[in-house]
């Protein structure tokens, strides 16, 4: 720690600092410091402080000064924030110079951790799914039912109602819908029967109020499980795992 701390640049430590008012503390003695304390796990600023009373290896390495706890919380949370990326480079290419690391291989962490939430709050992919096929026919019935009662502009609206097998976004949905709405506001596009201006727009407010807000609900969790199976409404970075 301290061959590596002296080995930093000092202009390093020195642009963390105003100037001005009482000396402080060394920057670099105070980075030995809180290094060291970090390789023996004390991450107390009061448990660091107690260490340089009664630590050796502390002592030598702050030459017996004695900094209390709210300084080495200050320069922690102020001062060392402001260089600790710089720090962290140089650390880099020290242990690159010396040899210690190649930059040649990667280690990814594979570790498995589980998550907080209830096994009863995840959305399945495959069921999800499958409540986007039942809305997405019921929007095509629905179009095809207005198709009858008033004749559609949109070519790709009727390709759809027509189509069993053609999946549409929520946007095109909205989009359709709004054409749908422009053109019964046009008195030559209105059906005569007052009874089928109701339906229809009984069947406009059924798209825009539940079937359109459920398709855009179930793409955005599609979109969230990505590749996977399964994630968690509390936890979206969980996956279920048997």
């Amino acid at each position: 720690v301290n061959d590596f701390v002296n080995r930093v640049d000092h202009q390093v430590f020195v642009q963390a600092y105003k100037g001005g008012g009482r000396p402080a503390y060394d920057p670099r003695l105070m980075t030995k410091v809180l290094l060291y304390a970090y390789t023996q796990k004390w991450y107390s600023c009061r448990q660091i402080a107690r260490a340089l009373r009664e630590n050796l290896p502390m002592m030598w390495l702050a030459a017996r000064q004695m900094p209390d706890f709210r300084t080495i919380q200050r320069f922690r949370a102020h001062h060392m924030k402001t260089v600790l990326q710089d720090v962290f480079e140089s650390f880099v290419s020290q242990l690159l110079n010396d040899g210690y690391v190649t930059g040649e291989d990667y280690f990814i962490d594979g570790t498995k951790m589980e998550a907080n939430a209830n096994r009863y709050t995840f959305v399945w992919k495959k069921s999800v799914r499958h409540y986007q096929t039942g809305v997405q026919e019921k929007v095509r019935t629905i179009f095809r039912e207005i198709q009858e009662q008033m004749t559609l502009d949109d070519q790709s609206l009727q390709d759809f109602a027509g189509d069993p097998k053609k999946k549409v976004s929520a946007q095109e949905m909205e989009n359709w819908t709004e054409k749908v709405e422009e053109q019964m506001n046009e008195k030559q596009a209105e059906p005569n029967d007052s009874s089928s201006k109701r339906q229809l727009k009984k069947q406009l407010k059924a798209l825009k109020t539940d079937l359109i807000p459920r398709e855009k609900k179930y793409e955005k969790q599609l979109a969230t499980c990505g590749e996977r199976n399964s994630y968690a409404k509390t936890d979206p970075d969980a996956t279920f795992m048997r």
